[in-house]
């Protein structure tokens, strides 16, 4: 009787087994079915597998759905959130799968993307765009045949992002080129709808216009018109705006353009933001880092003169230098106990005077007196009628950084929003764009724009020029 009830228990236990098996399945299925044409549902379905289902494997693909399906709804600041910037943990998926997504937000420097860049795939994806950009065919065809060989129905999750940035760096006179290889890989996303516009893009490009114009016309306009993919129904206006463009339909272009340049704008926001939280982030990793690095070549040191002080102790007069040592010891302690005291007591700024200054503060930035090139700590001290060190602390305390640096980015920041609202500005030299908001020098400019954005001044105007509209109306 009693073998009869473990049989039984076993066998329930192995059914129930299976059974949860199968639905872990099946819900990882459904999350991974509905990404690009409903993520809100994805996300849903893998914060459901995150608080539900404990096995480590399950959690790491909906870890991935989860940051795909927030990209995708353009909440750029809750996915990077969900990405760990210590790579080193992560598997080779994960690696590719959000690397290609931080690639596609122009994210690609910092302590995380220099160690998924190792990846081959990673690599071989950067050479790619490189070649493209350079227009380098023969290379390109190489990199791209080597690269579509090893897209599977396995990866091609991981990889989508990657290819996306390939199809848009491949021109209009290298498509023809690439054609055949273009149509292997549509055949691998043949149930995406972002690659079924792409290919539309494609064939307009050949001029065929009744094929585009058939094949939009399979695909339900309002389920992408609705979409919560911000990035597909991006792709939709530009394809129908396209479209419009070459049936010579101006009215249905203009409004089309304009449905898809207020969802660019829409994008273009959350990244800006999105990089500004990404590498604030990298730079509290790289400062761990290299806090831990220091941590562990002191520990090493204290480790050597604490071995040795033993072997002279043991050698010679132990008992006199073992009180030595602690006199030592209770000397460093008090230093550390004065600091500590010092330390607390230097904020002597009252509330009251602190509001006060911040609130000039925050006039001065509304006015242009950070462009002079001989501003400094004691100038705008005396013009705020307070002394440099109250606002030293203040700018340190609400502002996050030293004087210089807040004095710089406020720089930094007036030349941004003229290179967006001036066009004249992306034509000027490096050097007038530093002369003209303060900087000594254009390398000081250059540096310092670059770790605001995270680009050199170069590579971000020619970054803005190719998110302009892609092309003049031409009527």
């Amino acid at each position: 009787m009693r073998i009869c009830f473990l049989f039984l228990s076993f066998f329930i236990s192995v059914c129930f087994s299976s059974q949860i098996q199968e639905d872990k399945t099946l819900l990882l299925q459904k999350g991974y079915e509905a990404l690009v044409a409903n993520p809100k549902r994805s996300e849903e379905t893998a914060l459901y597998i995150l608080h539900n289902v404990p096995d480590q494997r399950s959690q790491q693909e909906a870890k991935l759905i989860l940051i795909k399906s927030l990209y995708y709804q353009n909440d750029i600041s809750r996915m990077l959130e969900q990405i760990n910037t210590d790579s080193s943990d992560s598997d080779p998926e994960s690696l590719i799968t959000v690397s290609s997504i931080i690639y596609s937000l122009g994210i690609n420097k910092g302590y995380y993307f220099e160690n998924t860049s190792k990846n081959k795939f990673t690599h071989s994806f950067i050479k790619l765009y490189s070649s493209l950009d350079k227009k380098d065919k023969k290379n390109s065809m190489l990199l791209l045949k080597d690269l579509i060989s090893k897209t599977t129905i396995k990866n091609r999750f991981a990889l989508r992002e990657f290819w996306i940035k390939a199809f848009e760096e491949i021109d209009k006179d290298q498509f023809r080129t690439f054609r055949q290889e273009v149509r292997k890989l549509m055949a691998i996303y043949k149930d995406d709808d972002e690659f079924r516009l792409m290919n539309i893009l494609f064939s307009l490009k050949e001029r065929a216009i009744v094929e585009a114009r058939i094949n939009l016309e399979k695909i339900e306009s309002d389920s992408l018109e609705y979409s919560p993919n911000k990035y597909l129904k991006r792709r939709y206006y530009e394809t129908l705006s396209q479209l419009y463009f070459d049936e010579n339909n101006k009215v249905e272009y203009i409004k089309t353009k304009e449905k898809r340049n207020e969802i660019n704008k829409e994008i273009e926001a959350e990244i800006t933001k999105g990089r500004s939280l990404w590498f604030a982030s990298v730079q509290r990793q790289n400062k761990e880092h290299t806090e831990n690095v220091i941590q562990k070549s002191k520990s090493i040191l204290w480790g050597i003169g604490a071995s040795f002080i033993i072997l002279v102790i043991t050698l010679t007069i132990r008992l006199s230098q073992l009180k030595s040592r602690q006199k030592q010891f209770r000397l460093f302690q008090k230093k550390i106990e004065s600091f500590s005291v010092k330390k607390n007591s230097q904020n002597i700024i009252s509330e009251k005077t602190e509001n006060l200054l911040l609130t000039r503060l925050n006039k001065f930035e509304l006015t242009k007196e950070y462009l002079k090139p001989d501003i400094s700590l004691q100038s705008l001290a005396k013009k705020l009628d307070t002394n440099t060190k109250y606002l030293s602390e203040t700018i340190n305390t609400h502002k996050q950084k030293n004087f210089n640096l807040y004095i710089n980015e406020l720089r930094v920041n007036y030349v941004l929003l003229k290179l967006k609202d001036e066009k004249i500005y992306r034509n000027y030299k490096i050097k007038y764009l530093a002369d003209e908001s303060g900087f000594s020098s254009h390398s000081l400019f250059a540096s310092i724009f670059k770790s605001v954005t995270g680009m050199s001044p170069m590579l971000y105007i020619k970054f803005l020029n190719e998110n302009e509209d892609d092309n003049e109306d031409g009527f």
